[in-house]
């Protein structure tokens, strides 16, 4: 059978809604949000540009949802490693069928994410804060669970 977009509004096709995603941040952002499927692995190399200038996107991981706004940079603890990592963030999927053992954590893709305000279209547009090149550029899987209605879909309106 030759593969067409039905692959992802078929019913009877497993993991459906699951997607591999290559994102250069010179062309966009990513609010704070939490992910929505089951988990969502993403790539992180140390950048050879990385230093201590603030003016470049990086990923952000709320490290404390008890407190809000307390962030830990993700590219810098992995340049600090001087390793390449995967990442691993449980999505609300797999934190509902968990039973909330497991959190799905609040993450942006930002310059700054304790001062900044969200950025409308983010995935088309950069943050304004940022160098115009040299960003990050992130390799991400997002696996859903195939008996759920596809994470993309969005039956209702949620605060991003």
């Amino acid at each position: 059978q030759k593969w067409s977009l039905s692959a992802f509004t078929d019913e009877n096709i497993p993991f459906k809604s699951s997607y591999f995603n290559l994102f250069n941040y010179n062309h966009g952002a990513l609010n704070e949000h939490r992910d929505r499927c089951l988990i969502t692995a993403i790539y992180v190399k140390p950048a050879p540009y990385f230093d201590n200038s603030p003016k470049y996107t990086r990923l952000w991981l709320e490290s404390n949802e008890q407190k809000k706004n307390s962030w830990m940079d993700i590219d810098r603890v992995v340049y600090e490693s001087h390793q390449n990592s995967v990442l691993i963030l449980i999505g609300e999927e797999l934190e509902r069928l968990s039973d909330s053992k497991l959190n799905a954590l609040r993450h942006c893709t930002r310059v700054n994410p304790s001062d900044a305000n969200p950025i409308p279209n983010s995935f088309k547009n950069p943050d304004p804060l940022s160098n115009p090149s040299n960003n990050r550029l992130s390799a991400a899987f997002v696996l859903s669970d195939p008996f759920a209605s596809s994470c993309l879909d969005q039956n209702e309106k949620r605060e991003r």
